[in-house]
C-alpha cells in the first residue's frame, strides 16, 4: 500500500509492506519506491518502509535545491510520520549519502545501517558517467508502469546531483557508530568497489562485502537474491563485526 505524508512542507509517496522489524530504504538516484520490488520479496518478516525522494515519482519537487542534511531530515521525518523510533536503514547509490548523513546527524534512529553501491562523495573515486544513462534506463523499464514520467523530474535530478556533487561524509566517517555493512558490486563501473571498501576503512563498526559479477544495480532481478542474502545475514546477525 502506498500513502501521502507532508514532511518539511513537501508530499512525499511513502509505501509500507510486510510486519516485522522495521527497515527503512532509500532510494538511488532518480528512482522511485518500485525499484526495490525485485528485492522486496526476499526480504522477509519485515515492516518495509520506502518513500519517492522529492523530484522523484509522485513526490513533491521542492523550488529550491534540499542539501543533504535537509535530505536526512526528510528521512528522519519519513521515519516520525510512519511512528517508527528505531529502525535499520538501507541506503543505495544516493540513497546511501543520505543514510550516511542520517546516521551521523540522528544515529539514535538507527539500529543497523546498509550502504549499498555508494560513496562519501567529495574525494570518492569517480566511475565511469556513461555507465549512468544505462542505469537510468534500467530503473526506467523496470518501474511499475515503464514511463519517463514516473521516475524524476527534470528538476528533481538536477536537485539530486547538485546535492551529492556538493557533499561529503569523509571527514565524519569515523564518527558513525552505528554498526553498518558496506554492500557492493565487484563490476560496478559508475560506483567503483573501492568507494566501498573506503568507507568500510572508515566506519569502525563496519563489514564490507562485495557481490562477484554483479554491477551498480545490486538489486536488479538477476541479483537480489545474492544482495538480499548478505543483506538479511547481517540485520539479524547477533555477532560483533
Amino acid at each position: 500500500m502506498h500513502e501521502y505524508i507532508e514532511v518539511d512542507g513537501l508530499r512525499l509517496r511513502v509505501r509500507k509492506i510486510g510486519s516485522g522489524p522495521p527497515l527503512l530504504l532509500i532510494n538511488g538516484l532518480s528512482s522511485r519506491s518500485e525499484t526495490w520490488d525485485p528485492l522486496l520479496g526476499e526480504l522477509n518478516h519485515r515492516y518495509i518502509v520506502a518513500y519517492d525522494a522529492p523530484g522523484i515519482g509522485e513526490s513533491t519537487t521542492p523550488c529550491l535545491p534540499l542539501s543533504m542534511a535537509q535530505l536526512a531530515r526528510l528521512a528522519e521525518g519519513v521515519l516520525d510520520a510512519c511512528a517508527i523510533d528505531t529502525a535499520d536503514v538501507l541506503g543505495y547509490s544516493h540513497g546511501g549519502a543520505v543514510a550516511q548523513q542520517l546516521a551521523f546527524d540522528s544515529p539514535k534512529r538507527i539500529n543497523r545501517l546498509v550502504l549499498a553501491a555508494t560513496s562519501c562523495g567529495v574525494g570518492s573515486t569517480f566511475g565511469d558517467p556513461f555507465s549512468l544513462v544505462g542505469r537510468m534506463a534500467s530503473q526506467w523499464a523496470h518501474s511499475i508502469d515503464g514511463a519517463l514520467g514516473s521516475a524524476a523530474t527534470p528538476l528533481g535530478l538536477v536537485w539530486q546531483l547538485l546535492a551529492i556533487g556538493t557533499w561529503s561524509s569523509l571527514a565524519w566517517l569515523d564518527q558513525i557508530e552505528t554498526e553498518t555493512l558496506v554492500l557492493t558490486g565487484a563490476c560496478d563501473c559508475l560506483v567503483p568497489p573501492s568507494n566501498g571498501r573506503l568507507l568500510a576503512a572508515r566506519i569502525p563498526n563496519s563489514r564490507y562485502r562485495e557481490l562477484a559479477g554483479v554491477g551498480h544495480d545490486l538489486f536488479h532481478p538477476s541479483s537480489a537474491s545474492a544482495a538480499a542474502t548478505e543483506i538479511t545475514a547481517f540485520l539479524e546477525d547477533t555477532d560483533e563485526p
